[in-house]
Formats: C-alpha cells, sequence, structure tokens
C-alpha cells in the first residue's frame, strides 16, 4: 500500500499485478483489526450510475512476509458488520444509495 497523493488516495495492487488508484473514504478500527473503505479515484458521474462495485471494503492483514496488505474480507458476518459501520459513518458526508452492490 503506498500513498502517493496524501492521505485521501492510495494505489492498490491487486493479484494479477494490475495497479489502481482509490479513494480513503474512511477507517474504522474493531476487534483489534483496521477496516478500510474506498472508492475508485477516477470515478465520473457515469461511473457511479453504472458502477456495480462502488464502495469496496478492505482489511488489513499481515502477509507470511510480514508486509501490510489490504484484502477482501472472508468472513460474512464480520464484513456485514463492518459494512454496517461504515455504512453510518459514511451517510453523514455521502449518499449511499441502496441500489448499488458493494464488494468486498
Amino acid at each position: 500500500m503506498s500513498d502517493d497523493y496524501g492521505n485521501d488516495f492510495i494505489t492498490l495492487i491487486d493479484e494479477n499485478g494490475d495497479e489502481a488508484e482509490y479513494e480513503l473514504l474512511d477507517t474504522l478500527e474493531l476487534n483489534d483489526n483496521m477496516y478500510f473503505a474506498l472508492v475508485k479515484a477516477d470515478l465520473n458521474e457515469d461511473d457511479v450510475l453504472e458502477e456495480e462495485d462502488l464502495l469496496i471494503v478492505l482489511k488489513l492483514i499481515i502477509d507470511e512476509n510480514g508486509d501490510e496488505i489490504l484484502a477482501t474480507i472472508e468472513d460474512d458476518d464480520e464484513y456485514e458488520e463492518v459494512l454496517g459501520l461504515f455504512e453510518e459513518n459514511l451517510a453523514d458526508y455521502y449518499e449511499l444509495e441502496d441500489h448499488y452492490d458493494i464488494e468486498h
């Protein structure tokens, strides 16, 4: 994870080695774990209307090499709890539409 543009934008590298820029909307600490709510940095109005996975929720984990990485949340109950908390936090700042799918 790198902070190329300051605190609000990060570059993520997926499992295929592809890089993408994301805007960090919120972080959350829960049960000694850190979670991140992100959206693609290059979203425009058309993307918001068509994007299936607008809000991305990831968990900070330590990999086998001791490196910090952001990963999907595998446990559905954990994901739903974290998502609910992010939705509460973000509702004050952003209009979250119920028709958007959220990726985990």
